[in-house]
């Protein structure tokens, strides 16, 4: 920690030249003090250095590349291949992709390779296709970083040619004619296992079904704990003012001394006024069932309610005092100016400037606060004992007592507030004469958060009345077989109508239930969230009163409650004994890290897309025992794990092979930024963080800091847990979770935690990001959570809220698409010239949303204007007859004309083969010598938008299965169950798609190539 580091030190310069002792070096620790004591270099030096060591990175794969004879003419780092998120979907396109541009001899072209979700899965087969097999597998002192070229230049060509070989090919030899070695095909693979999250069918199934009760059920324990204990207090706190004495009408009559009378009246009083008593039924001749003997048994935790609702009244009341601590002599000051100088005008001004002193200002406040709350207090007391002068009415006394009260309150509230600033900042408030709008300010604050509290309170109150009257009505009602007739006498009837109306209300999607959740989404997961919270408090609530009390009535004033259960044990024992037994377990659970991640869905899914796609490159579990021709079975199924399937991220990102730079996109969920407030990120609500060779890189644009870039050395230093290749991919993928970008809201957030649908990862990064920027945690909080054991709650309590930031131990990331869906964005920062997307994110209404997205964040993030380029521009790029593929420059709209189907549903149009958007990049770019960004905006690069749609020439099958699925190739990414036709259909699809584009042009396979010739366009591109 920085602290103790500053501790073992001797006295040094630290931060901006200030020497820092170690007992200085312990208390900043404990105050949160920034500790950092190296000199940062500057941000414009740090971005240089980062962009040569990509610059090294991508020289590093080059030389990899003419080792193995696959050289290729294209300047470096100038192409990058972008596949998007979409599940599935998307990995098997850009699966077809990527082979037709194997095939073609072009995929090498590419440096690099973003991927997003979906594309992710595709991107870590890549990768992994590539790399040699010592250096899979967990990490282990001998690990090799840097395996032997030859070894390199193997794998190379072996990647090549399993992705050039054709789909029918089941085996491959990967041995010697003598000695051959046989491995399952590793796209065959692929396809066989396309249905990852239940590959063995339904007893798969059944394991995950088990893994998800099993899962919820901790997630309820878990929740269950602190609801417990709060319940044990409540009903402590109710049972300390119940009153089990006689009913307290019966003792008024029964007693003759007014002092008994007065005395038995105030001990049930209390007790007396939280219940309110069944209503009596109307007097008639006919049988009368006896009155209900369970009324509304109201919380205690109502009086805490009510008075916070009293100081939130006093704090709305003490903001209009603020009128006196305006300056009323300024005018005057102002006027005296004007007039001629005296000795009397001066000490007119001088007496003007003294009173315009905040201390005197405060002084005077009070002063006067204290007269006007004295004056109140004595008419008060005056009108109470002039009895000839009292109004005979009581609630005069209470209205006038109470407005005595609010005004005290509120005046020392007022104080409070003038009193907080003044004390450390009076002298700079006063010569900015800011000093009464900052008390406003905070009593603004204040009035808010008094107004949360209230609601807080009140929500607690409502739990525990709930839970008080419940239990009293179960009770009662225990005998009366008449009440639970009744509720299922109601009950049948209403399920009855309910099953009907169903249909109607979803009806395909357009129901009016369904129309009305679409649009009210997150508030009905709100209403719904709320209520089944509020469902298992009241249950558990009501739970713990049957194992203090039983089966006896206890809240109810004036019924006798026994004062022992379980014998002679007393009741308060019984309390202390369940409320012991409850915070130990609450301690120890809220003491466990792991559980936050373990109770996730994030390790069935990490481990399943694991053995499906990075398994698919795997050669022990891809070897067979037996050779082709034969039965055929595999050494290791895809049931089974393998630890060659495990790859530490930071080995796969650190060893170079011939493979495309893989660069993985994840979102870093912040709801809640480094200044405390929402309004910078209150739209975004999440930031880029992405794994690469050079590190780790958090919320970067065009220039990187120290802050935002964090090299693998830095991860080892700080201890930073180690994940896999496998569990980033899942990361990358967890669409569904409480953290999710924009599209994180407090009703999403308790809804799905409730239910447990949590793919988000708590990645425990320690102290790195937190003396990056300077921060430490309280003291005050260290030693609570230290002491209490609540990580686990810690962390949950945020989820549940939505509360993300980036200054805890744990940073929650997710899904890379809730920042940015396409990939291009790391292409786009990185200025790489040519950029081709596999747009395959689900839509169905080709509203290129996810291109909007790039094109809004890269024009505010990156200062880039991505523009479409008009059909002219394409035609003079890349010739008539590429230009025929791509949708720019039609008579209609583009957008329009993606979306256009022919009637039949066999093609987008009979004779439009268009499926390509040509975007042009526009910036002002960086000059190292200067030091600064160039003031001419240039042309600077191309995207090559590729969406997936049916068209002219695609094989018939692939039009077949369209027919028989209309809302093909865009189908709800919800799907990640593909069978063998879907899974070709949409590999097909990717294939044919990069075959148009390779071989219907003037250019053919050069079509890429031309595009990114620089000079083609009159930029001058730096090589290199």
């Amino acid at each position: 920690m920085g602290g103790w580091k500053l501790w073992q030190r001797k006295p040094a310069e630290t931060g901006a030249g200030k020497v820092v002792t170690p007992w200085q070096g312990i208390m900043a620790w404990l105050r949160g003090d920034p500790v950092s004591t190296d000199p940062a270099m500057t941000t414009a030096d740090y971005t240089e250095m980062i962009k040569e060591r990509a610059r090294e990175v991508v020289r590093e794969r080059r030389a990899i590349l003419d080792r193995a004879g696959l050289q290729t003419p294209v300047p470096n780092a100038s192409m990058g291949l972008a596949c998007s998120g979409g599940g599935i979907r998307s990995a098997t396109i850009s699966l077809g992709i990527a082979q037709v541009l194997a095939r073609k001899e072009r995929l090498l072209d590419f440096d690099y390779c973003s991927t997003v979700s979906g594309g992710g899965y595709f991107g870590s087969f890549l990768g992994s296709l590539f790399l040699p097999d010592g250096v899979r597998g967990p990490e282990t002192p001998g690990s090799q970083m840097k395996p032997p070229s030859d070894e390199l230049s193997a794998k190379a060509h072996f990647a090549q040619s399993a992705l050039t070989d054709q789909a029918s090919l089941t085996a491959r030899n990967i041995g010697t004619d003598a000695k051959p070695r046989w491995i399952r095909h590793p796209v065959r693979w692929l396809r066989e296992h396309s249905r990852y999250l239940a590959p063995n069918g339904t007893s798969d199934l059944i394991a995950a079904a088990a893994y998800l009760i099993r899962n919820w059920i901790a997630m309820i324990y878990v929740l269950a704990l602190p609801i417990a204990l709060a319940a044990i207090l409540l009903i402590a706190a109710s049972f300390a003012m119940a009153d089990y004495s006689e009913p307290t009408q019966k003792r008024l009559k029964d007693e003759t001394s007014e002092v008994a009378k007065a005395d038995a009246a105030a001990k049930g009083r209390i007790a007396d006024m939280l219940y309110i008593e069944p209503k009596a039924p109307p007097p008639c001749d006919c049988v009368q069932k006896p009155k209900s003997e369970a009324g509304i048994i109201l919380s205690p935790v109502w009086l805490l309610a009510a008075a916070a609702a009293f100081l939130g009244l006093s704090v709305g009341v003490s903001y209009w005092l603020t009128e006196y601590l305006s300056d009323r002599g300024s005018a005057l000051r102002l006027a005296l100016r004007k007039v001629t100088p005296g000795k009397s005008l001066d000490r007119a001004r001088a007496w003007l400037d003294w009173l315009g002193n905040p201390t005197v200002r405060i002084t005077l406040v009070i002063l006067s606060a204290g007269a006007g709350t004295v004056a109140a207090g004595g008419l008060w007391l005056w009108l109470r004992r002039n009895a000839n002068l009292w109004i005979n009415w009581r609630g005069l006394d209470v209205l006038m007592g109470s407005a005595v009260a609010l005004t005290i309150t509120a005046c020392i509230i007022c104080i409070l507030a003038a009193w907080q600033i003044g004390r450390s900042t009076i002298t700079e408030i006063g010569k900015r004469d800011a000093f009464t709008p900052e008390i406003r300010r905070i009593l603004t604050r204040w009035s808010s958060d008094w107004l949360t509290w209230v609601l807080i309170i009140a929500g607690v109150a409502t739990v525990d009345t709930l839970g008080l009257t419940g239990f009293a009505w179960i009770r009662a009602a225990s005998s009366d077989a008449s009440f639970f007739a009744g509720i299922a006498t109601l009950a049948a009837p209403l399920g009855a109508w309910i099953i009907n109306k169903l249909p109607s209300w979803f009806k395909d999607g357009s129901g009016t239930l369904s129309r009305w959740i679409g649009r009210y989404l997150w508030t009905a997961a709100l209403v719904a969230a709320l209520a089944l919270y509020s469902l298992l408090a009241v249950s558990i609530h009501i739970g713990i009163q049957y194992l203090m009390f039983g089966n006896q009535q206890w809240a109810i004033p004036g019924r006798f409650a026994p004062l022992s259960r379980f014998g002679d044990v007393s009741i308060g024992t019984v309390m202390l004994f369940l409320g012991g037994i409850v915070g130990v377990l609450f301690r120890f659970t809220g003491a466990s890290q792991g559980f936050i991640n373990l109770s996730s869905l994030h390790a069935i899914y990490a481990s399943r897309l694991t053995r499906a796609y990075i398994g698919g490159s795997n050669m022990q579990r891809l070897a067979l025992k037996d050779p082709p021709g034969t039965l055929t079975r595999s050494e290791r199924s895809i049931m089974e794990s393998d630890p060659q399937d495990q790859i530490p991220i930071h080995v796969y990102q650190q060893t170079r092979t011939a493979a495309p730079i893989h660069l993985i996109n994840v979102t870093l969920n912040e709801t809640r930024g480094a200044d405390k407030s929402q309004m910078l990120e209150r739209d975004r609500k999440g930031v880029p963080l992405v794994f690469a060779p050079e590190g780790v890189f958090m919320d970067t644009a065009k220039l990187v800091s120290q802050r935002t870039h964090f090299r693998w050395d830095d991860l080892k230093k700080y201890g930073v847990e180690t994940l896999s290749l496998g569990q980033l991919c899942a990361i990358s993928g967890a669409a569904a979770s409480t953290g999710m970008g924009a599209r994180t809201s407090l009703g999403g957030s308790l809804a799905l935690s409730f239910a447990n649908i949590r793919l988000g990862y708590w990645w425990r990064v320690g102290r790195m990001i937190q003396e990056a920027d300077g921060i430490n945690p309280r003291w005050k909080a260290r030693a609570l959570v230290w002491l209490l054991g609540t990580i686990t709650y810690f962390y949950l309590a945020r989820e549940m809220r939505g509360l993300y930031t980036r200054d805890t131990a744990y940073i929650n990331i997710s899904d890379g698409g809730h920042f940015e869906n396409s990939g291009a964005y790391e292409l786009l920062r990185r200025n790489v010239q040519t950029i081709v997307v596999a747009d395959n994110g689900a839509d169905p209404r080709f509203l290129f949303s996810d291109m909007e997205n790039l094109v809004r964040k890269a024009r505010i993030d990156l200062g880039m204007a991505v523009v479409v380029a008009d059909r002219e521009e394409v035609e003079a790029l890349i010739g008539r007859d590429g230009a025929a593929l791509f949708l720019n420059g039609s008579d209609e709209d583009w957008r329009a004309r993606a979306a256009a189907r022919s009637s039949d549903g066999l093609a987008a149009s009979p004779k439009d083969a268009a499926f390509c958007l040509l975007l042009k990049v526009h910036q002002r770019p960086w000059n190292s010598k200067t030091g600064a960004f160039e003031v001419e905006e240039k042309l600077t690069g191309h995207i090559v938008w590729m969406k997936p749609r049916l068209f002219e020439g695609l094989p018939v099958d692939i039009t077949g299965y369209a027919t028989e699925h209309p809302s093909f190739p865009q189908e709800s990414t919800g799907d990640q169950f593909f069978d063998e036709a879907q899974w070709e259909s949409y590999r097909a699809l990717g294939y044919s798609m990069m075959k148009q584009l390779l071989e219907r042009s003037t250019h053919k396979e050069d079509i890429l190539r031309e595009i990114n010739r620089s000079e083609g366009w009159n930029i001058v591109w730096p090589k290199g």
